[in-house]
C-alpha cells in the first residue's frame, strides 16, 4: 500500500514537473530567461564585447531602458564567455540588466553579427521585428519599439 502510494507521488510530481515550461536560458545572477514573453513586454536583447569601444559607450542607455518596467532588457557577450570570467566582464563594465549564459541567436536562428554593437527587438512571441547596429540611446529604443507597436508588430502581423 505504501508503495503505491510513493508510486503514485512520485508519478504526480513528475506530471507536474513536465508541465513547467523550461527557460530558454539562465542569466548570470541565476535568473531563469524567456525569450517568449507571458507579460506582454518587447525583449531588447544587446550584443556586445568588452574589447569594443561603443558597446561599452551604451552601456549606461541599456541600464536606463532596464528601469522600464514593459521591456525586458538583455545582454550577450559576443565573445560567448560564461561563469566567472562572464560575471566579472559584467561588474567591470557596469552593466545593471541580466546578461545571458549562452548563445541566445542558436534559439532565434540567427549568425554572430558582423558590426558591434547590435541590438536585437523580439515580439512578445519571441520573433525578431527589427535589428540595430551600432550604439543605440534609450530615447532611440523606446521610440523604435513603440513605432514598431503602433504597427502591429507586437502580434507578428
Amino acid at each position: 500500500m505504501r508503495l503505491s502510494i510513493w508510486f503514485s507521488f512520485i508519478l504526480l510530481l513528475s506530471m507536474v514537473a513536465g508541465c513547467q515550461k523550461q527557460p530558454d536560458f539562465t542569466a548570470t545572477d541565476g535568473q531563469a530567461i524567456y525569450l517568449k514573453s507571458a507579460a506582454d513586454r518587447w525583449t531588447i536583447l544587446n550584443i556586445w564585447a568588452q574589447w569594443c569601444g561603443p558597446c561599452r559607450k551604451e552601456i549606461p542607455e541599456f541600464n536606463a531602458l532596464a528601469k522600464h518596467k514593459d521591456l525586458n532588457v538583455l545582454g550577450y557577450d559576443f565573445d560567448g564567455d560564461t561563469g566567472d570570467r562572464l560575471k566579472h566582464k559584467v561588474r567591470m563594465m557596469g552593466i545593471q540588466f541580466p546578461v545571458i549564459e549562452g548563445n541566445p541567436l542558436t534559439v532565434l536562428e540567427l549568425p554572430l553579427p558582423q558590426v558591434l554593437p547590435t541590438t536585437l527587438m523580439i515580439n512578445p512571441q519571441g520573433k525578431v521585428m527589427d535589428i540595430l547596429y551600432g550604439p543605440q540611446t534609450e530615447e532611440g529604443m523606446i521610440h523604435r519599439v513603440n513605432k514598431l507597436k503602433k504597427q502591429g508588430v507586437s502580434n507578428g502581423h
